[in-house]
This record gives structure tokens, sequence and C-alpha cells, in this order.
């Protein structure tokens, strides 16, 4: 029992409070054992602690499964009156962290480009501090002005050079193929540069999926102002109500809430979750499957 380390309750065989044990519950592996004893990165972990729910880990040889009480699975989030009121018409879409794995990317190629001028490589969490603003613009703040073309220069080459480590998350793909199919409208708003959102959107397959592309060159103000949110909604011709924002940062869910949208955290991408629990966005999505339902 990792109960210490996961910080969950152990669900009593007759369902924890004297009743019958629950008739269904949902197994869900994990691929790696020391995955569960370092914090259970992944979803079912990231389920249990974003909703408090109760469960069991079991060990098995290089595997470990954790049971879910149905009632706090993540796809039960529409029983669990987790969905809005309103059905979205429109999906707009934050994309690193959300749709694409870019961030060792981001990583490598930020340091690429700070090696010849200052020496030094940043950790990952100093970049992520960074983030919210464009590439370009990330990287001029760290340089004097007569170190900025070549920086940007040796960023962007590197960022298209190596991007056949970007992956998208799982279930991703699906989601946008049955949104496509549905002919759902689909925009990005991003805080990335324009150059380096071209870059994944073409090279994942991306670039006819989405009628907007917002980039934070395209706006005065990056998220959390609602700029890019609402430039997205005016360009799609759909009120902001009935448009859903899905981003997996607090600066998505705080952009959501002042562009009067319906403020969706994509789970699946776990840097930001313990932030993103304490804004309370009106839709807690843990696959990227569950984004369906607010336009069933």
């Amino acid at each position: 029992m990792l109960e210490s380390e996961i910080g969950i309750e152990q669900v009593i065989e007759d369902g924890g409070d004297g009743g019958e044990e629950p008739a269904r519950f949902e197994w869900v592996q994990q691929r790696k054992l020391s995955a569960v004893r370092e914090g259970l990165p992944g979803v079912a972990a990231h389920a249990l602690r974003m909703s408090g729910g109760l469960g069991i880990v079991k060990e098995k040889p290089a595997t470990a499964f954790i049971r879910v009480h149905p009632r706090f699975h993540p796809h039960s989030a529409a029983e669990r009156g987790n969905m809005p009121a309103v059905k979205a018409k429109a999906a707009i879409f934050d994309l690193d962290g959300t749709l694409a794995n870019t961030f060792q990317l981001v990583f490598d190629a930020f340091n690429e480009a700070m090696r010849a001028p200052l020496g030094r490589n940043y950790t990952p969490q100093e970049i992520i501090a960074r983030f919210g603003i464009p590439d370009a613009a990330m990287i001029r703040r760290e340089l004097p002005r007569e170190k900025w073309a070549e920086a940007v220069d040796v960023y962007h080459a590197f960022y298209e050079r190596a991007h056949d480590m970007v992956k998208p998350f799982p279930g991703v793909p699906e989601m946008l193929m049955e949104l496509r199919r549905r002919k759902t409208p689909m925009a990005i708003v991003t805080g990335k540069g324009r150059r380096t959102m071209q870059t994944t959107l073409r090279l994942m397959k991306w670039h006819r999926l989405f009628r907007v592309a917002i980039c934070g060159e395209d706006v005065a103000k990056q998220k959390p102002a609602p700029d890019g949110a609402l430039a997205a909604s005016s360009k799609l011709s759909v009120e902001p109500k009935e448009c859903a924002f899905i981003g997996d940062s607090p600066a998505d869910v705080r952009a959501a809430k002042a562009a009067g949208m319906i403020s969706v955290a994509a789970c699946w991408h776990p840097v930001y979750l313990s932030d993103i629990k304490r804004l309370e966005p009106d839709v807690c999505a843990f696959a990227p499957a569950e984004v369906l339902k607010l336009f069933d």
C-alpha cells in the first residue's frame, strides 16, 4: 500500500461505509512499478489526486494496477456533474503541453541558443518559468541586443531539426479527427511565436485542421489575458460562451474564464496539475476523449 506517497485512503472491501462492495471497478495499468513508487505519473494517478478518489495499489512484477472506485473515475465526469450545462460549439486549443508534448524540444532548443552567448544550461524549471511569451522574446530577454539575431536563428534551426522528438499526447489525434468529422470549428491559441507554431502544426500534419491559429505575436496581451481566446472566437464566428478552451496551464484556465468560455483543463499533461486544481476549471479532462463529451 503506497497511500503515504500518493495521498489516497484504502478502499475497504465492503465499500468503506459498511455497505456492499461496489459492483464495478476500473483497473488501470501502469507500465512500470517504479513509476508508482515515484508518485504515480500518468492518467490514473492524476485522476486520484484531482478527484480525491479512493484506491488500492497492488504490486505485480514490473507492473502496478490501481483500482479506482467508479464514483471517482475520470471517465465518470458527466455522472459526477463535471460537465457544464451549456454544450460547446467550437473548440479552442492551446498547443504546447495540450496537443503536442513539445516541452523537451523547447528546453533543448532554448539551451542550444544560450550555449554560445552565455555558456550555460537552464534547468527545465527555469525555462518553464519563462513561458508565456513568444520563444524569440524569451531569448531576447536573456541576452544583450547584439546577440539576439544569432541566438533566435539557432533556436529556430534546432527546433525544426529536432522536431521528430515531438509526439502528440495519446488520444489527441483521435480526438482531433473526431471533432473534424463532426465539423466542429477548431482554433489554436498559443503563446509561442508564429514560426515555431507553424513548424509544429505542419510537421504534426495538423495545419489543415484548424480554421484559426493565433500565436503570441498576434496579440498585445498574452494569456492569461483573454485577447487570443476572444480573437479566436470572433474569427470562428462562435460566441465565447459556446467555446470550450482546452489547455494544460493555469494561464489557459484563467484566459478561458476571463473570456467567458468553458474552461477545460487538459489534465493528461501533469506539469501544472496542482495549480490548475486550485483554479476550479469547469471541466477536468484526464484523457482527450473526454473533451468530446462537451460536443455530444
